[in-house]
């Protein structure tokens, strides 16, 4: 049987991996033990989690979801009743770094096409998953990409990448990067757009797709337009040259606390090139001032004070709808 040290300590890991948790399934997890929980949550299975059936009972549209409305109840019923709440919660999180929002996309369909490709490749490798977001089309659409061309070039999507998505600022407060690479990083995407759509109207609207128009493509710069290692996108940390993902940055769902001499962390593991966000998680929910009690003096903010604690506040009403199917 867990200890009451082991319970508070397993409720909090399913605190920040998930939405909601039991008694019941805190204690089943802390008796199971704690690394062999990070490791669950971190290898979900193939299967959606969730059962698609009810959904498509009561909104028979659900697999192409042209109303937003649908999209957002389809999302909250996954983030409620998913087995796989780490993958859920990945989902949000890289939602929130990658902004997008249905005011502009307009698309249910559209916008459940680009979270399901943040819970497919979430926990992968991080240059694989700004690829993939660079020809999503409801990213090209809204940072205008798609209103780029190499006789007028549009920077917002490769500013954003660059600042917002990528290399940010330094921990020196540097800039990672120039105006002359942003301007690199906008001419390398000219000609990454979208086909054109049918009407909306009478049939509602019809899947988007990427498109690549080699005749649009600014030629001023060398090299292939899917080579990013022009503009120096590398996993590689805490140069001018490098990038790093956003859960290696401080932030509000992960923190990594000044690792130790010989840890792993501090020998570059978590920041060498190919590493996947999934290896990344697993350093920093496994580091050891991650599941110290909130007095240890290693702790960092994470367990600086379980309670209060702040939490999006996305977190509420699934968590809240959780605790009341499960009867708490």
């Amino acid at each position: 049987m867990a200890g009451s040290n082991d319970v508070a300590l397993m409720a909090h890991l399913l605190r920040r991996a998930g939405f909601s948790a039991s008694r019941d399934e805190i204690e089943a997890a802390a008796a199971r033990g704690y690394d062999t929980v990070v490791e669950e949550l971190l290898n979900p299975g193939e299967s959606s989690g969730v059962e698609d059936d009810l959904m498509l009972r009561y909104h028979p549209t659900y697999n192409h979801a042209g109303a937003i409305e649908i999209n957002i109840q389809n999302w909250v019923y996954r983030m409620v009743n998913t087995e796989y709440q780490l993958k859920e919660k990945i989902a949000l999180f890289w939602h929130m770094i990658f902004c997008a929002g249905h005011s502009k996309i307009d698309s249910g369909e559209e916008m459940g096409l680009m979270i399901q490709m943040f819970r497919d490749q979430g926990m992968g490798n991080f240059r694989d998953l700004l690829m993939k977001l660079s020809t999503s089309p409801a990213m090209v659409y809204y940072l205008d990409n798609c209103e780029s061309h190499k006789t007028n070039i549009n920077e917002n999507y490769g500013r954003e990448l660059l600042e917002l998505f990528s290399m940010g600022v330094g921990m020196n407060e540097d800039f990672n990067y120039s105006e002359d690479d942003v301007k690199a990083c906008a001419r390398a995407f000219t000609g990454w757009n979208i086909a054109p759509p049918y009407p909306p109207f009478p049939y509602g609207r019809s899947p988007w797709e990427f498109r690549y128009d080699p005749a649009d493509h600014d030629e001023r710069r060398p090299g292939r337009p899917a080579d990013l290692e022009r503009i120096r996108v590398q996993r590689q940390c805490g140069t001018r040259q490098g990038l790093r993902g956003p859960l290696s940055k401080p932030g509000p769902l992960f923190r990594r606390p000044e690792a130790p001499s010989g840890n792993r962390a501090a020998a570059g593991g978590v920041d060498r090139p190919g590493h996947s966000e999934r290896a990344q998680l697993r350093d920093v929910g496994l580091l050891p001032g991650f599941p110290l009690p909130a007095t240890h003096p290693q702790q960092h903010h994470l367990c600086r004070r379980r309670h209060p604690r702040a939490a999006w506040p996305v977190r509420l009403p699934p968590g809240s709808r959780q605790a009341a199917l499960r009867g708490r």
